[in-house]
């Protein structure tokens, strides 16, 4: 589900050229390809490894990898760059019938399943006694935490059969956003060769967690148009990362993916969000974002609603590193199943990235300063966030009033308020 701003209309501006100015240094990405077990070097401060775009966790040096599926780790070194590397070991892809012999181990039986899009498995359940119902809600608890925790994992509906309560024996059979098994590989490697072109492309070793968390965050806002749900691709990283058309969970599936993997732990969040109906009313619909973690504290991150396709003004987006309090005015998740968020350190309007055509102002005397300097400049957009409203007292309207007087176009505008700041976006109407 996707916010829609109303913007409104004033009177005559002048411009500024928009674009992100970050650093970009060496490259150290590295594709190890196909291998049959990987054990983790010991590098530098930290390695952070993610499993099929799973959240990014420490691993210990000379830890042995050996269950299928593509890895991606992330190393730090004591001078604070990071070297990243993947490779993939391979699922088994012919295997159709499993016994289990623990519970434990269906979780990675269903894994493989999905993963290579598989239609049909037996398992057989040893040394057990199960009813339908136990099995059915084992089952559905393990395909729900595995959707959560894989990004690229998406089917529409499952059936079992069950013979037997002793050691029973369970037919599986799933249905796919696809029916052709073929295309659904083929739609994988896309994404895995997409996946990897991206960190090649837009990430350096000397960039910061922060740093790398934009470079995706700004990549989706201006590569990924908002989809009407129509396709069922949309709801899949393909969607995203390929198609380039996506909706809420095609968005927050493909960072989750990209951010894991280069090592910025994301999480996916799953609830509802404020739309509204076809009657002009509000109504709350099902929606997804993401939780990133910078610097050891979790901040919301919503790509879909940053995201307004043409109505963007500017590089600063809205929705992007909030706490609980901002997105609660808007959207309503399980708070007890998501982590906490309570930082400022590294809201967006904190962070510290040079982003032309964004200014920060927190003093009469910095927007007195700001205005000579917006009088002689052109371009196409402005973002201006003044800071400490309760202090200052900012006006909209008397601000509007004043650019209005500096320049000489007509203007759109959109504003909002959060954490005591107001957040002013422009660009010329011609």
């Amino acid at each position: 589900m996707k916010k829609a701003y109303r913007f409104k209309f004033i009177g005559v501006l002048l411009l500024l050229v928009c674009s992100i100015s970050i650093t970009t240094g060496a490259k150290s990405f590295e594709d190890l390809g196909t291998v049959r077990a990987y054990v983790v070097e010991s590098v530098g401060k930290q390695t952070l490894v993610s499993r099929d775009g799973s959240l990014a966790e420490p691993v210990l040096a000379k830890t042995m990898i050996t269950l299928p599926g593509t890895y991606f780790l992330t190393q730090t070194t004591l001078a604070g760059e990071i070297n990243m590397r993947c490779f993939t070991i391979p699922a088994i892809e012919s295997t159709t019938e499993w016994h289990i012999q623990k519970p434990s181990q269906l979780k990675e039986v269903l894994k493989n399943a999905l993963q290579t899009y598989q239609e049909e498995i037996t398992l057989y359940f040893e040394n057990s006694t199960y009813t339908l119902d136990q099995l059915n809600q084992m089952i559905r608890t393990e395909l729900d935490a595995l959707v959560m925790e894989y990004p690229k994992i998406y089917y529409n509906q499952y059936k079992l059969t069950v013979y037997g309560q002793r050691n029973p024996k369970v037919m599986l059979t799933f249905k796919y956003a696809v029916e052709d098994r073929k295309k659904l590989l083929q739609y994988s490697k896309q994404v895995d060769e997409q996946v990897k072109k991206l960190i090649n492309t837009l990430i350096s070793t000397d960039m910061k967690d922060y740093e790398r968390e934009w470079k995706f965050v700004d990549y989706l806002v201006n590569n990924v148009s908002y989809g009407k749900g129509i396709k069922e691709v949309e709801h899949m990283m393909f969607g995203g990362l390929v198609d380039k058309v996506a909706v809420c969970d095609g968005y927050a599936k493909s960072l989750m993916y990209l951010l894991n993997s280069v090592g910025v732990p994301t999480k996916m969040v799953t609830g509802t969000a404020r739309g509204i109906d076809e009657n002009g009313g509000n109504i709350d619909q099902p929606h997804a974002w993401n939780l990133v973690k910078i610097n050891g504290a979790y901040y919301h991150v919503d790509v879909t609603w940053a995201d307004q396709d043409q109505n963007n003004i500017g590089n600063y987006y809205n929705y992007i590193n909030e706490k609980d309090e901002y997105m609660a005015l808007t959207h309503t998740w399980e708070k007890a199943k998501y982590p906490k968020t309570t930082s400022d350190q590294y809201l967006s309007i904190n962070l510290p990235l040079k982003l032309a055509g964004v200014y920060k102002v927190d003093s009469k005397s910095e927007w007195t300063s700001l205005k000579r300097q917006l009088s002689q400049e052109k371009g196409l957009s402005k973002n201006i966030i003044f800071y400490n409203l309760s202090t200052h007292k900012w006006s909209l309207d008397k601000i509007l009033q004043e650019i209005v007087k500096l320049e000489n176009n007509e203007i759109y505008y959109s504003s909002y308020y959060k954490y005591d700041c107001l957040i002013l976006n422009y660009k010329s109407a011609h």
